[in-house]
């Protein structure tokens, strides 16, 4: 088995949650957390938005 990691989520154009709809084991988001004043807001967004996605 292939570990499907996805690139491409936030500051390029993916919202959080649809690679791992489509079968991504994994998102990246690097510059939605690290360009943010708030990472652990954004990161909390990010959680759920990939639920909402994932249900």
């Amino acid at each position: 088995r292939y570990t499907i990691i996805s690139p491409g989520i936030g500051a390029q154009g993916a919202e959080p949650g649809t690679a791992l709809k489509h079968g991504a084991d994994f998102e990246i988001v690097g510059r939605m957390l690290t360009m943010s004043r708030d990472p652990r807001a954004v990161a909390e967004k990010i959680v759920e938005e990939q639920r909402r996605w994932l249900r």
